[in-house]
């Protein structure tokens, strides 16, 4: 049916990941991948601290990090007092900064180093993912 849908794990993984029967190029894969992630974030947003504490071990087996469980539970005390964070959705290469390549245009062409200082800036110095 038309209209707003609620996916459980492998159908917003299908849906992010789908390919084929006219969905669209690659560009259209990753806005659908933006719309997956973003409804993930905006149902965390509306737990509970206990929610959150409880949904952290069964979404952890599936990430590596050096972080503990009790300083997982400090970051989520934190975005609960002070607020939760805004997603902010950008790709690199960034538009206008890249073009199409091979006999077929295929694939992409982009500067790497220049791309690699974009992310560096967008992570390090906090600015923006828009063309300079």
């Amino acid at each position: 049916q038309a209209g707003v849908q609620t996916l459980n794990g492998i159908q917003a993984m299908s849906y992010g990941r789908i390919r084929k029967g006219g969905t669209g190029d690659d560009w259209g894969r990753v806005e659908r991948q933006a719309v997956v992630l973003e409804a993930m974030f905006q149902r965390v947003r509306g737990m509970s601290l206990a929610e959150i504490i409880e949904l952290a071990p069964k979404m952890l087996k599936y990430v590596t990090s050096d972080l503990s469980m009790f300083e997982i539970t400090k970051i989520a005390v934190g975005l609960l007092r002070h607020g939760m964070p805004e997603i902010d959705h950008g790709r690199i290469p960034v538009d206008r900064t890249w073009d199409y390549g091979g006999k077929n245009k295929q694939y992409i062409v982009f500067d790497l180093d220049k791309a690699a200082n974009r992310l560096h800036d967008y992570i390090y110095e906090d600015i923006p993912l828009s063309v300079s």
